[in-house]
């Protein structure tokens, strides 16, 4: 081995005089982090110090806990509303690894921790994966807590912790995410893997958070049940479709253990199904499980909805809030269109009512921040305030003078005239089968024309009546697949 120069061991000396203060401080504050390798580069920073009866140990982007014992609370009294109104995350500094949270992306909790304190983690933002222990641990209030601004392109929304048996959840918004003022925010969840939870804002506070086991289907979900004197529903999760089936009018359940069965379910809902025979559609259950806070809770992944030729009615906020629906099919037959009835509906494009619509209700296509185009029949005789944005440049389809044009031009939405075209037998402003149906129903009994749906339904003037009859239905059929290129038929 080679002698080091008088100059080299000069130089060592007087760099252990210079850290020789720092040791001796770590030795006196062992709650306060040892900064032993912080660089520039953030993603590097090495640290460690004690707090309580643990250890922390943060090495690259992994943040470790170990010790026998309970965390102490370091937060004051007024944690809960600190957090949530914080401009500057720099201000939370509760616990001596809160000066990293843009650092950590995994954190480890080894055996014989018991607690993880308030508001421990809250606005870990860059956190991914969190090792819980085998021996027994609580978690407490906030202890995950996140807000909209730390969210970063939805991370921390997106992430799924994998909760064990040995894992007690107790307090209020300890995944919560206090983001309601932010729009969209409704798109965002966390999902939990556990299987003894409630499924409520209790833990998730203004931002859903859905509970389910290993196997993605809850232990506590309910998937059938009635809803309305007549009525029944029922999922299936292969199909991921809600069917409601029956006869009537459907209600919503207003029992508190169904409506959390159902919660258990809600996430998986892609496709919705009414059979026929359903008269009267209120909303279904599953928007309406959260009992802390006073709005219903959003439909996120529902894309399609199938409604009965039998429809008649939708009440007030039968389809609020069913944000990945696009296209809704009206059946020929539904008279009124609630208040809020299609509020929130935020893919919709183009509404068409069909012509035996008489009501629609205050507000009924609002924040539908999608619509283009709502085609109103005369038939309409009542439209409730603020049918939706007129703004953003929605424009009303409908027939001059009819309700719809007067309510366009008072209400500063673009109007554009529909003519009685023959054939337009629901005065939807087009003719296809939907008519031949509306045609065929008035022909059994079912419905009843006006005078002007009447004109329209005369397709066949060649017998030389202006009767009503199957030649009618039969003329519109063969327009309706090209075998004809006009209408009526005159010869």
């Amino acid at each position: 081995m080679k002698k080091k120069s008088f100059l080299a061991v000069l130089c060592s000396a007087a760099l252990l005089l210079q850290l020789a203060p720092a040791v001796l401080a770590e030795d006196v504050a062992t709650d306060t982090p040892t900064d032993s390798a912080v660089t520039t580069d953030e993603t590097t920073v090495d640290a460690s110090g004690t707090f309580g009866y643990a250890t922390w140990t943060l090495v690259g982007d992994t943040l470790t806990l170990s010790g026998n014992g309970e965390l102490p609370n370091d937060v004051d009294d007024n944690y809960i509303n600190m957090i949530q109104n914080i401009d500057n995350l720099d201000e939370i500094v509760y616990y001596p690894w809160m000066k990293y949270r843009s650092i950590v992306k995994h954190l480890v909790i080894e055996d014989g921790i018991q607690n993880i304190p308030q508001a421990a983690f809250a606005y870990f933002y860059a956190l991914e994966t969190v090792d819980f222990p085998s021996t027994p641990l609580t978690i407490h209030s906030c202890a995950f807590y996140a807000k909209e601004f730390d969210i970063r392109d939805g991370l921390v929304a997106k992430k799924t912790y994998d909760i064990p048996d040995n894992v007690t959840l107790q307090g209020n918004y300890i995944f919560a995410s206090d983001d309601t003022n932010i729009n969209n925010s409704y798109h965002r969840r966390i999902t939990l893997n556990a299987n003894r939870y409630s499924p409520t804002y209790y833990y998730c506070l203004n931002h859903p958070c859905y509970i389910y086991n290993e196997t993605g289907i809850a232990s506590e979900a309910i998937t059938s049940g009635t809803c309305g004197e007549n009525a029944t529903w029922n999922f299936d999760f292969d199909t991921k479709t809600l069917y409601i089936e029956g006869r009537g009018a459907t209600e919503s359940i207003s029992d508190d253990a169904t409506m959390e069965g159902i919660a258990w379910i809600q996430p998986s809902i892609e496709k919705v199904v009414y059979g026929e025979g359903i008269t009267e559609i209120a909303p279904f259950t599953a928007q309406k499980i959260n009992t802390h806070i006073s709005y219903n809770e959003p439909l996120h992944d529902i894309t399609e909805l199938v409604l009965p030729s039998t429809l008649t009615t939708i009440d007030d906020y039968a389809f609020n809030l069913y944000l990945a629906v696009k296209d809704v099919q009206i059946p020929y037959g539904v008279t009124t269109i609630g208040n809020h009835a299609f509020s929130d509906c935020v893919q919709i494009e183009n509404v068409v009512l069909p012509g035996t619509v008489k009501k629609i209700g205050d507000e009924a296509f609002s924040v539908c921040d999608s619509l283009n185009s709502i085609t109103i029949p005369a038939s309409v005789t009542e439209i409730g305030k603020r049918l939706a944005h007129s703004y953003s440049g929605v424009s009303i389809f409908g027939y001059t003078g009819s309700t719809a044009e007067s309510y366009a031009k008072e209400n500063g939405y673009y109007f554009f005239p529909l003519s009685n075209t023959v054939g337009d037998v629901n005065e939807d402003g087009v003719v296809n089968l939907m008519d031949a149906i509306a045609l065929n129903k008035y022909l059994a009994g079912v419905i009843s024309l006006t005078d002007s749906q009447l004109v329209a339904a005369n397709c066949n003037t060649a017998d030389g009546t202006s009767n009503i009859n199957e030649d009618d239905v039969t003329a519109l059929m063969r327009f309706v697949i090209n075998l004809i290129q006009d209408l009526p038929v005159s010869e």
